[in-house]
């Protein structure tokens, strides 16, 4: 008997994967099947050797796959050497963000679940979840998702997304760990896929930034990070000679210059300051009709010839809702134009987490209620540290790299099952957005949304 745990082997491509070879040594239990079809998932338990008098660190497997009809394979890996783990190597093939003979660890989950997947979009480009880039995911997936609305595409979405530094902070609200919540800027995050920004703006020193505070009123604790200026730049240079939407939702307000204790949402004059400097930003995308419901236009509508930035302002006081004035329609609208449901769990605990959320996300589309009030659904793999010595990087590197095998079971099942409405998130939201995970997971659902 030894640890246990499983991975979860995706396999969103139009061929199947055939196993070629395998061979372990002191592993408990190492089987592979021999055949994953096209459009298809497998959990495969995996257990290492713990007895008396073995030594652990020699346990290994390899499982290498051909891609049928072709030359190019993977190898799934197990090594015990430094702490359990399982990896991928791509030992006769690339996929679009990892060149040929690249080994990626998945990591380790003892009692539950990792994964690998790969999915081909319609221009032939093979993408995997141990990709590291995807600048443009959404023009190379133009032939299948151009026609299709909003509400009917998945795309990956940052949490606290200006939140990759510190540009000073309060006394107690500069604790690194409580307050980072990304590792890469904004331009870092748009190369690895993102495109549903979460921008809190505060102004701070006479000047807009993002922010990140325990509340949003009085004594609030926190830190500023990156400044909407950087943004704007970052945004616009990436916007080159690509064919990608970037959504970018403005909320939490602060001004952050009347003093400790003094703090408040930002009022219209302070809105105006921002919306004036957001206005540097290319491409915005215009619409004449100022009631447009966005996640009913297809996206071909947003980036036929070109990038399209739409902002998205929701009000931080219901007494006192923000006025867009002549920026309405000129690439920034209110919130019910683009309307997410949008519920965190409130929890550190990973278990606790992915079932509220993915029990919210049947309840979205179950619940006539919720599903009428609201265009689309975000689901928040995300977790909130419950101390003051908690962080949130790791456990949300951690949460990241269970994302898919937790998520695309539960899309693909619904796809395949009579009697269940077919579940999918909108938004894929989570911390720390440093490689292409939340991308190839939403091509992956898109492809099932066929």
């Amino acid at each position: 008997m030894g640890e246990g745990g499983r991975i979860t082997l995706i396999n969103e491509q139009n061929r199947a994967w055939i196993l070629v070879n395998e061979s372990s040594y002191q592993m408990s239990h190492w089987s592979f099947p021999q055949r994953i079809e096209a459009h298809s998932y497998v959990h495969v338990y995996i257990e290492f050797q713990q007895k008396a008098f073995k030594y652990t660190c020699d346990d290994s497997g390899n499982a290498e796959y051909e891609i049928e009809g072709s030359s190019e394979r993977f190898q799934v890996q197990a090594r015990a050497m430094n702490g359990f783990t399982l990896q991928i190597e791509l030992t006769n093939m690339s996929t679009w963000g990892s060149p040929k003979g690249i080994l990626k660890k998945l990591g380790w989950k003892h009692d539950g679940y990792v994964s690998f997947l790969m999915t081909t979009v319609d221009s032939n480009i093979t993408y995997s979840s141990i990709d590291d880039d995807c600048p443009t995911w959404m023009q190379n997936s133009f032939n299948m998702l151009g026609d299709r609305r909003l509400k009917r595409i998945c795309i990956p979405g940052s949490h606290d997304a200006g939140m990759s530094c510190i540009d000073n902070s309060t006394v107690f609200g500069g604790i690194e760990g409580l307050v980072i919540t990304q590792s890469e800027s904004i331009g870092g995050q748009l190369y690895s896929g993102a495109r549903y920004f979460d921008i809190r703006p505060v102004i701070a020193g006479g000047r807009y930034k993002t922010g990140h505070y325990n509340n949003s009123s009085g004594a609030s604790d926190g830190a500023n990070g990156q400044s909407i200026e950087s943004i704007i730049s970052e945004i616009n240079q990436f916007m080159k000679n690509k064919r990608e939407l970037i959504v970018l939702n403005l909320s939490h307000s602060l001004n952050t210059d009347l003093g400790f204790g003094s703090y408040r949402t930002f009022n219209q004059t302070e809105w105006n300051g921002l919306f004036s400097l957001l206005s540097g930003l290319e491409h915005r995308f215009v619409h004449t009709n100022l009631n447009v419901d966005l996640s009913e236009l297809t996206l071909k509508e947003f980036i036929s010839e070109h990038s399209s930035v739409v902002i998205i302002v929701e009000d931080d006081d219901a007494d006192r809702p923000v006025g867009l004035g002549a920026y309405h329609g000129n690439g920034f609208y209110k919130y019910s134009s683009f309307n997410v449901y949008n519920q965190y769990s409130n929890t550190d605990e990973f278990s606790v987490m992915y079932r509220d959320q993915l029990n919210k996300m049947k309840n979205f589309y179950d619940n006539s209620s919720i599903h009428d009030k609201y265009s689309m659904f975000l689901l928040s793999w995300t977790l909130t540290p419950n101390g003051p010595l908690d962080k949130i990087i790791g456990p949300a590197n951690n949460a990241n790299n269970l994302l898919t095998g937790y998520t695309y079971p539960t899309v693909k099942n619904s796809s395949v099952d009579p009697s269940s409405r077919l579940l999918y998130p909108n938004i894929v939201y989570i911390d720390n957005v440093i490689d292409g995970k939340a991308a190839v997971l939403s091509m992956a659902i898109n492809n099932v949304l066929r």
